[in-house]
């Protein structure tokens, strides 16, 4: 019998994420990847004005790796426009999306158990792929958005890369221990300040709950709409309904919604998470701001609760995205730097070089991180030194 390592590599391009095993494909994902599962990924082949194309990557019968490719007509998320993604990295003319295209995180599906030789292998294929429908449709190239440092050091054995920090993303990786092992890891003043802001939600009264988005959507929907538009986004509160309803009937069984109600059952504030392979993924917060009770009710939803959730459930890490870096950084998050990049067609593949493009502002951003003490930087932030080094 021939070993599946010595088995030639076979592409199968489809323009359906159903036509490929949500299993196979979810393994791929691993605990890093839920906005690139299965069922998130169905999800986003609703959406108006985009077209999917998936290239999967076998060995025999099995499924080794996969890219999602997106040709974006219009895009109406600020974050994934074109303008800004050209300015980021320096680039002119118009590029196939690659990989996630929401939720501002980004890696790569690639089988873990693949050898570090031929994971590089599979991933020159995908690339290769992706390069010559981007080629065909007359476009420059592939941009890779929010990636993390890992799976840029990935890619950039494979491809070469023009990439550029982008964004900042928290975590608190070490929830096995609850709030009293979250207090245990932070600073003296720090740890009695979370303990001021826990007291006072505890003493606010509120009815606390731990619900399922299929029951609370329409009204997690219109407190959103209350956060979004406090920030100058434009959104509906029927559009919000839309959107939460499909994510109910699609990805619900992930779900969970820490809530806080008034006397009268009223929701005053929620934040809606994901669980996902040992991970909770914070998603969103929406609030009724006439019913706040000024007790920390956004800290409590968004941090606290979930924390000790994680800790109840069994889960590792607290996923908490990329907005309001300050607060979490001032609360003993890891913060993570996500980074964009870009091959373009032509581009030999498998020489494995990268350019970091304004590198100093890495260091910048890493430095004025320090200046939260409790704030966790780990080695993700050495991603241009490691790449410079070959």
């Amino acid at each position: 019998m021939t070993a599946p390592s010595a088995l030639p590599l076979r592409l199968r391009e489809v323009d359906r994420v159903a036509d490929l095993s949500p299993a196979a494909w979810d393994r791929l994902a691993g605990p890093g990847g839920f906005y690139l599962s299965h069922a998130w990924l169905r999800l986003l082949e609703e959406q108006p004005l985009v077209s999917a194309r998936y290239v999967a990557a076998f060995v025999g019968e099995r499924l080794v790796g996969a890219l999602p490719l997106y040709c974006v007509e219009s895009e109406p998320n600020p974050w994934y426009r074109p303008e800004r993604y050209r300015d980021l990295l320096g680039v002119d003319g118009d590029y196939l999306l690659a990989g996630a295209r929401s939720a501002y995180r980004n890696t790569l599906l690639l089988d873990p158990g693949l050898a570090p030789g031929r994971a590089a292998g599979v991933l020159e294929e995908l690339v290769g792929a992706g390069l010559r429908t981007a080629a065909s449709l007359g476009l420059a190239g592939l941009v890779l958005l929010f990636l993390t440092s890992g799976a840029c050091a990935t890619l950039a054995r494979s491809a070469p890369l023009a990439l550029a920090l982008d964004e900042v993303e928290a975590e608190f990786p070490r929830c096995e221990g609850g709030i009293p092992g979250y207090l245990a890891s932070l600073g003296h003043n720090r740890r009695r300040n979370v303990r001021r802001e826990l007291a006072a939600f505890a003493e606010a009264g509120w009815e606390l709950g731990e619900e399922d988005l299929h029951g609370c959507w329409r009204d997690v929907a219109r407190l959103l709409a209350n956060v979004q538009q406090r920030h100058g986004h434009r959104s509906s509160v029927r559009g919000l309904e839309r959107l939460l309803e499909r994510q109910a009937a699609v990805v619900g069984d992930r779900s969970v919604v820490f809530t806080c109600r008034d006397e009268n059952g009223a929701l005053a504030g929620a934040a809606l998470m994901f669980r996902w392979s040992g991970v909770l993924y914070g998603r969103l917060v929406g609030f009724d701001y006439e019913r706040l009770r000024g007790t920390f009710e956004y800290f409590n939803l968004a941090f606290y609760r979930p924390l000790h959730y994680c800790s109840r459930h069994g889960l590792t890490t607290l996923h908490l995205g990329i907005e309001s870096r300050e607060a979490k950084a001032l609360r003993g998050a890891t913060m993570r730097p996500l980074w964009s990049a870009v091959v373009p067609v032509g581009a030999p593949l498998g020489e494995g070089r990268a350019t970091v493009r304004r590198a100093e502002l890495v260091h910048r951003q890493r430095n004025e991180l320090r200046a939260y003490s409790d704030a966790r930087l780990p080695d993700d932030w050495a991603l241009p030194d490691l790449l410079s080094q070959g």
